[in-house]
């Protein structure tokens, strides 16, 4: 958001008072407001977009319908992802990650939301370009990144498996690193809906 709000007239909205104080103290305006219930009059922006949200949704077909109404030309979700297309090298990391998704579950949001993202517009009236980000990250973004991804598949997988896959996973994980060959692609889907 900080980006766009250099160059266009930018209104967040998020439902955490928190994110909206933080966001305010740097200069960007937000309010604080449900996705489902925006306090915006019909057709009050070029744009409205989303990103990593539909993932956390009970109802991602209503939001996308207050979305799509406050909305004049164009409704985007820029990142979604699909847990369920994940792809790791070495092989024997494929049953540690798969928690991730248990993980994501467990605390409410849909792992293989991105695949949906047809269906919600569909239900919506609007016919939307789906996608799937390219791109996949470098192998000194993983080692910059190594720690954080680490930790997120621990503790998702901690609670599942007792130490020993862990043990065997962190020796599988640090040795694919340290020689180059650690690969990771979790597919982050978009979607482009133009309103008729």
């Amino acid at each position: 958001m900080q980006l766009l709000a250099r160059n266009f007239d930018v209104t967040g909205v998020d439902k955490d008072l928190g994110v909206v104080q933080s966001a305010r103290l740097r200069g960007l305006q937000v309010a604080r407001a449900d996705v489902y219930d925006l306090p915006y009059e019909d057709d009050s922006f070029d744009l409205v977009y989303c990103s990593f949200l539909m993932l956390w949704l009970n109802d991602p077909v209503k939001a996308i319908g207050e979305m799509k109404r406050v909305a004049k030309h164009w409704v985007v979700c820029l990142a979604e992802p699909d847990y369920g297309g994940r792809v790791d090298q070495p092989a024997e990391l494929t049953e540690l990650t798969r928690y991730l998704a248990v993980e994501i579950k467990e605390f409410g949001g849909d792992p293989f939301v991105g695949r949906k993202l047809r269906s919600f517009f569909n239900e919506n009236g609007v016919k939307a370009e789906i996608g799937v980000h390219q791109g996949v990250w470098s192998i000194d973004m993983l080692r910059n990144q190594s720690g954080q991804e680490w930790g997120n598949i621990e503790r998702a997988a901690e609670r599942h498996v007792d130490g020993a896959p862990l043990r065997t996973g962190k020796t599988v994980w640090e040795e694919a690193l340290r020689t180059g060959d650690l690969f990771q692609f979790n597919p982050v889907f978009y979607a482009f809906g133009r309103k008729a």
